[in-house]
């Protein structure tokens, strides 16, 4: 049984453990995170044009934030716990509050987390930092209202509630009392839809291969990185 370490709790993480099982479902899957929490601590763009994102099985159920017919956005963070959710009932193990201190050449990842015992290693036949949109320049404004009268802009979406969730580079294009204001940094407001694949070059399809027919020839020590773009089984790193 191949035993796969993902380095982030970011969608794109999350996307990457979905895909993981769906291939392996037999696969050891854990997902390490200085997080306190999967989803809900900040607000990212979840703008879509059509719906569901996303096999139904990745999604543990979003209740009142789950789209309606005329819906065109998402509560991000909402979706984000929900595909946490339904990943950690698959058997992921999600590891929050945990830092990695080194990455050995032989697949092992040394960590420290929470709780007195918190520390150790833990050696994997395939390391994955998929690397979330923090890493783009390009910064956004974002917010909620309740409009009179919903005008659409450029980057904006319709939530299940009515609530119009903007965002925008310079200054708001609409006029609003808001009742949340956001920041994010990426390049794309519009989640990816079902066709495209929300993260659908992620993870690599040439190591998906190679842990298949090797697991071992995929360490190297190395971690395949994504482009850029932020409890049941989750517990703290401890020893393994």
């Amino acid at each position: 049984m191949a035993r796969v370490g993902i380095l982030s709790g970011s969608l794109e993480g999350i996307v990457t453990g979905h895909k993981v099982l769906d291939l392996f479902p037999e696969a050891e899957l854990h997902l390490i995170t200085e997080s306190a929490e999967m989803g809900l601590l900040g607000e990212g763009p979840g703008i879509f044009s059509r719906w569901p994102l996303v096999p139904e099985h990745w999604v543990s159920g979003l209740g009142a934030q789950t789209p309606g017919d005329t819906s065109t956005a998402v509560r991000r963070s909402w979706l984000e716990k929900a595909m946490a959710t339904a990943l950690a009932s698959r058997g992921c193990t999600i590891h929050l509050r945990t830092r990695v201190t080194e990455r050995g050449e032989n697949g092992s990842v040394s960590f420290v987390g929470a709780g007195l015992a918190g520390k150790g290693s833990i050696e994997f036949d395939k390391i994955v930092e998929a690397t979330p949109g923090s890493n783009s320049s390009k910064s956004w404004e974002g917010g909620v209202c309740f409009p009179d009268e919903p005008s659409p802009t450029q980057y904006s979406g319709i939530r299940t509630d009515g609530s119009l969730e903007v965002w925008w580079c310079e200054s708001p294009p609409i006029s609003a009392t808001w009742i949340q204001r956001m920041t994010w940094l990426g390049e794309d407001q519009q989640l990816p839809s079902r066709e495209t694949s929300i993260g659908e070059s992620y993870p690599p399809r040439h190591w998906l291969i190679q842990l298949y027919s090797n697991p071992r020839a995929c360490v190297h020590g190395r971690a395949e990185r994504a482009s850029p773009d932020s409890r049941v089984h989750v517990r703290p790193l401890s020893g393994h």
